[in-house]
């Protein structure tokens, strides 16, 4: 779909079965070749920020990144952002992550502090306008850290890769936990595991729920060379964040790659291992793992129903409570290496494949799939090198998750049942925070609103809805309960 001069990218009809949904494509609207549009995307609620690393930007090739709001079913651009004092290579958005009013960007070629240091720009919302809040480059910084290579942002934690950081050793890597406290992100950790060792990679991916981080160490050796690792870090009662374990793939093996990407929510983290071989060589994989009572295990390996040699499923992924989305970059679709995407959902202990996504129109080496993200509403996936290189990005509503097992529900009452006014949801006691969503037969969103921690009893108005079947969808930790609500 072209995008218009004004910047509104009007949404199609929306359906949100997984496989009958209706695909949006924005591009940049100052289209470059080779500009990497879409090499990085994040998204939360109706805010989309996509990067393009490789972006000119008054004639210096310093990256550039956009972010969009959905306003009455339209993206709507509402800032093209860049560095005041930009120069070549600097990577402005190989990485990008956005949560309520603060968006990061990665500029891991920034020289700051020595060439290719790197930097994360903080920008913050006020309304409709996105500002330069902060700019963080930690005085440990040194020559070729490449600081900001990955970023993750969730609540009030920020975690950062600096993968070439040398302090443990040549190319070993480094990660950097920052916390919000007022208005202002603070350093409170750089994170030097005593086995990251030389050309580890550690800090190549990186994610956060807010409770945890997971870092990926794409390159360690512990199953041979290059086989992977990742670590799970979380905050203790002190504030004090402490390694709570090191991931190795069951099975894993030399040049697995296991790391390469990684994702976390609800106790539950998934890691790609992009050049496992499976289903050929360097197919790919993503492992599941479950933090059970006494400890993490693996929950699930997954694959590809269709996935062959060269595919790198695992190169990007993106975790939520309900869904598993991953990137295979390589896969040939449209056209050769062409890219794809992956859906899976949770069914109990299992994740089942529920969709493969890729470009309406897609050529040869597009990347589709390069980066990834989904959240309970929206499907986004870069296609940085689509349109002879001047990159795309894809958007589609995420599924009703009525595949899924639903948990069982002995926590949450709700009545009357059929409600006409206002429909009363009980807790039996207090819990984490969840978000209660209600869709219409269809598959249409009409409410989504937060219980907050400790809150036990949850009204809801239901007079402007039409009559008829509704599903109310409350997360939890362990899953999502699914209830059919009738509307009189």
């Amino acid at each position: 779909m072209r995008l218009y001069s004004n910047f509104l990218i009007p949404l199609l009809s929306l359906t949100f079965f997984a496989g009958n949904a209706q695909q949006v494509k924005i591009v940049s609207s100052f289209p470059q070749n080779n500009a990497a549009y879409g090499y990085s995307v994040s998204q939360d609620d109706n805010y989309l920020i996509v990067g393009a690393k490789d972006e000119t930007v008054n004639n210096v090739k310093s990256g550039a990144a956009y972010i969009y709001h959905l306003e009455n079913d339209t993206w709507i651009e509402q800032a093209r952002l860049f560095p005041d004092e930009a120069h070549d290579g600097e990577y402005f958005g190989i990485s990008v992550s956005i949560v309520g009013d603060y968006a990061a960007i990665g500029a891991s070629g920034n020289d700051t502090n020595g060439t290719n240091s790197g930097a994360v720009f903080i920008y913050k919302r006020d309304r409709s306008n996105w500002a330069l809040h902060q700019k963080l480059t930690p005085s440990s910084l040194g020559t070729f850290d490449e600081f900001g290579v990955s970023v993750a942002v969730s609540k009030d934690v920020l975690i950062i890769g600096a993968y070439s950081d040398d302090t443990n050793g040549l190319f070993a890597g480094a990660a950097y936990i920052y916390e919000l406290e007022n208005d202002v992100w603070k350093e409170k950790a750089k994170l030097l595991p005593d086995d990251v060792k030389r050309e580890d990679k550690f800090g190549r991916s990186v994610a956060t729920d807010g409770k945890k981080v997971i870092i990926g160490s794409v390159l360690s050796d512990e199953q041979g060379t290059d086989s992977g690792s990742a670590y799970i870090i979380s905050r203790n009662e002190s504030g004090v964040w402490e390694q709570e374990v090191k991931l190795l793939a069951p099975d894993g093996e030399s040049n697995d790659r296991f790391g390469r990407s990684v994702g976390i929510a609800n106790e539950i983290v998934a890691v790609g291992a992009v050049l496992d071989n499976d289903h050929g060589n360097n197919s790919g994989s993503v492992y599941v793992f479950r933090n059970y009572s006494d400890g993490w295990d693996l929950q699930s390996k997954v694959v590809a129903s269709d996935g062959k040699a060269e595919d790198f499923f695992g190169y990007s992924l993106s975790l939520t409570a309900s869904y598993l989305l991953v990137g295979a970059l390589n896969a040939d679709v449209a056209a050769t290496k062409s890219g794809a995407a992956y859906l899976f959902g949770q069914t109990g202990p299992n994740w089942v494949q529920l969709d493969k996504l890729s470009a309406n129109v897609g050529t040869s080496l597009d990347n589709f799939g390069e980066a990834v993200h989904i959240d309970e509403t929206w499907i986004c996936i870069g296609a940085p090198y689509q349109n002879t290189s001047t990159g795309a990005v894809y958007i589609e509503p995420a599924p009703i998750p009525l595949a899924l097992n639903e948990i069982e529900n002995k926590s949450i009452y709700f009545y009357p049942n059929p409600a006409s006014e206002i429909l009363t949801i009980n807790l039996s006691s207090a819990v984490s925070e969840r978000t209660v969503i209600l869709y219409d037969a269809k598959g249409k969103e009409w409410l989504r609103q937060a219980i907050k921690p400790n809150q036990i009893q949850l009204e809801i108005d239901v007079q402007h809805l039409n009559k008829g079947l509704y599903f109310m969808l409350i997360s939890s930790p362990t899953g999502v309960i699914r209830e059919k609500v009738i509307i009189n």
